[in-house]
């Protein structure tokens, strides 16, 4: 069995909080971390803090950050609105007004629009206005946990009630053509890898959309409080998945693989 090596950095080296809540690798090399308590830049060897312009900076939570072609990163906040950090300043987005609600995933569309999910749904940021999807539009008002926008130009919208789909300016519900998905649909988030090839991911299973393929990890209850809480791919191809309570796993199309730690373990909640 592969094993691998892990290395822990705490606030002992100058991290905000322990509670990491965000990771970004930005097209120059640098590590952008969201904690509970702020956010940093890791240049390998130190953490430099990085201060919002018009925020409180003491407790800010970071949600989730991306980078746009023009190299500016956009970062969501829990209590304090949207950010964008562009020539070594930081700034809230005037979008008509703080956004109110906490932001929870953010995504880059094709055109460098920005969509912002929230508690209490979707807005679509096009650099001067923000567009609020509502009910009229086929969403209802209510938590949005993911985005993925796909290179074909479709964008995924994983909300509390299940997955919508946004192609060529119309909202609609996507029905999965898998069987039953498990205890916690409303978990679900979406994810395309280098072959184009789209996941669905959430409770104990993942779903391969183009095959209508369901693989599950955590089987008959094994562990009734386990749920996937994240997906990435690697350089090469594998299949990262975080969990909560089971700690860190890898999906080689076959089956699930627990990583294993000459020097211990990571934490069991890997989000």
């Amino acid at each position: 069995m592969e094993t691998f090596i892990a290395r822990t950095w705490t606030t002992t080296e100058g991290l905000p909080n322990n509670s990491v809540t965000a990771v970004l690798q930005a097209g120059d090399g640098y590590l952008w971390v969201g904690t509970q308590s702020g956010l940093v830049k890791f240049d390998g060897a130190s953490f430099n803090p990085v201060w919002l312009s018009g925020a409180t900076n003491a407790g800010l939570r970071i949600t989730d950050m991306c980078e746009d072609r023009q190299g500016r990163i956009w970062i969501g906040t829990e209590q304090q609105g949207l950010f964008c950090s562009s020539n070594r300043v930081t700034r809230r987005v005037d979008a008509g007004g703080t956004i109110a609600s906490p932001i929870t995933t953010l995504a880059l569309g094709d055109t460098n629009d920005l969509w912002v999910g929230t508690r209490k749904g979707l807005g679509l940021w096009n650099g001067k206005t923000l567009r609020w999807f509502t009910s009229k539009d086929g969403l209802p008002e209510e938590a949005i946990s993911s985005v993925c926008v796909a290179r074909s130009g479709k964008v995924w919208i994983t909300a509390h009630s299940g997955v919508y789909l946004y192609r060529d300016g119309q909202l609609a519900k996507y029905h999965f053509t898998t069987e039953s998905q498990g205890r916690s649909p409303q978990f679900l988030g979406m994810f395309e890898d280098q072959q184009r090839e789209l996941w669905a991911f959430g409770d104990t299973y993942l779903i391969k959309l183009d095959e209508g393929r369901r693989f599950n990890y955590f089987r008959n209850g094994q562990i009734s409080s386990a749920r996937i809480w994240s997906f990435h791919e690697g350089r090469d191809g594998r299949l990262w998945i975080g969990t909560s309570g089971k700690g860190l796993f890898q999906f080689t199309g076959d089956g699930f693989r627990p990583v294993v730690f000459r020097n211990g373990a990571v934490p069991s909640d890997v989000r």
